[in-house]
């Protein structure tokens, strides 16, 4: 048996150094700052249904490099997720394990009050945690914004590294997404000592060019101000990066870190006197062109 948690997606706002880019503008190096919570948690329901597992061999009780979704790709770029949002403002520590979301199922909801919604569940698997541990799991998207309250609580790890209630698999079912929107899961014991952390984009804006990958998250519910991420480039590599947005154009460039990363860099791709529109940017390093493009609502809409 598994519980499945049915809820809306979205993700994040700020808390690390980050680059701010409007079309039209130049590069603005954001200071350190704590985001504000924003809605409260949006309604939620449950649904359980039966499943059987195979147990695989024990667990290795060490951090796993990449997530099976594109998310968190290695535990450089998972712990620079968690630094970026402010979902870490609820716990004690830093995360100590990765949690990684398998796909479960796929298709179109068929239940009152998500009709004809879209959804895709995914099971929780973890390594790295203890297994003699009670958890709670919280949940944020850009919809609800840093959550007051989990959405399970007295959760453990089984043998196998799967978060189960009890004799149940736990799985998160998410409505209504839209590329680039993604989910943010913290695994928390009740002292808030020990913590899972985890991010998932189920379809991801991104695109790959050797060992180079870019992608892009969206910010708020109205789809105005995105982010952008890389990885796998030369440490300190310059990028240059060319914005079009609704035939406005901005460049500017960017340097990776020492360890090849890039971002975040925050984008506001809204053009003056327009609603909608689409934007594509372009990152330009040394392995070479690595466009990703996104559709924009103005803020004042």
């Amino acid at each position: 048996m598994k519980k499945v948690i049915v809820l809306y997606i979205c993700f994040l706002l700020v808390l690390l150094p980050i680059s701010i880019i409007s079309c039209g503008g130049t590069p603005d190096v954001k200071p350190e700052s704590s985001s504000t919570p924003t809605t409260p948690v949006t309604e939620q329901t449950t649904t359980t249904t039966t499943t059987t597992t195979t147990q695989p061999p024990e667990q290795q009780p060490t951090l796993p490099p990449t997530q099976p979704e594109s998310s968190t790709p290695n535990y450089l770029e998972f712990l620079r997720c968690w630094k970026f949002s402010n979902l870490g403002e609820l716990s004690n520590s830093e995360p100590i394990a990765i949690v990684q979301f398998l796909k479960d199922k796929e298709g179109v909801y068929d239940k009152d009050p998500y009709m004809g919604k879209p959804f895709i569940s995914y099971n929780l698997l973890v390594e790295g945690l203890p297994q003699d541990k009670v958890y709670d799991c919280w949940i944020k998207t850009i919809r609800t914004g840093k959550p007051t309250k989990p959405v399970s609580t007295g959760l453990k790890i089984d043998t196998s590294g799967y978060v189960t209630t009890e004799s149940e698999k736990l799985g998160l079912a998410l409505l209504d997404y839209a590329k680039g929107e993604a989910m943010e899961v913290l695994l928390m014991t009740e002292d808030k000592t020990i913590t899972g952390y985890g991010i998932v984009i189920p379809y991801p804006i991104e695109a790959r060019l050797g060992q180079c990958h870019v992608w892009v998250q969206c910010l708020t519910a109205n789809k105005d101000t995105f982010v952008i991420w890389g990885e796998g480039f030369e440490p300190n590599e310059d990028i240059d990066v060319t914005g079009n947005s609704e035939g406005e154009i901005l460049k500017f460039t960017q340097k990776a870190d020492s360890n090849g990363l890039l971002g975040p860099l925050v984008m506001l791709p809204a053009v003056i006197g327009k609603t909608s529109g689409s934007a594509t940017y372009t990152l330009v390093g040394k392995a070479g062109a690595l466009p990703v493009s996104f559709d924009w609502v103005s803020p004042t809409q």
